[in-house]
């Protein structure tokens, strides 16, 4: 048995027997089942706590290429091939042209 509440429980806020694949509550409700895994979300804009911080583009081309220290969880190929791409656009300078 899991340990916690399903997603989709922990959304509506009611009690979760916890059963898998799909809890009984949502079974019952014809509601997808939302799982029992990590679920990660976006800070919020005035979450302190968990606010985003960068450094500024210049900052961060000075200082050269930076070794980052972040861990990267349930990420999959395309993830980290769009993650290339970006850093290419943002080093050769494209990122934020656009064509009118």
């Amino acid at each position: 048995m899991a340990s916690r509440s399903c997603g989709t429980c922990r959304d509506r806020r009611i009690l979760c027997d916890r059963t898998i694949p799909a809890c009984s509550q949502c079974s019952q409700s014809n509601r997808t089942c939302k799982g029992y895994g990590l679920r990660l979300s976006w800070p919020k804009v005035n979450d302190k706590r968990r606010a985003m911080v960068a450094r500024s583009f210049l900052q961060q081309r000075t200082v050269g290429p930076r070794l980052s220290n972040a861990h990267l969880i349930n990420i999959s190929t395309w993830d980290i091939e769009m993650h290339h791409y970006l850093l290419g656009l943002v080093s050769s300078g494209n990122a934020f042209h656009h064509e009118s």
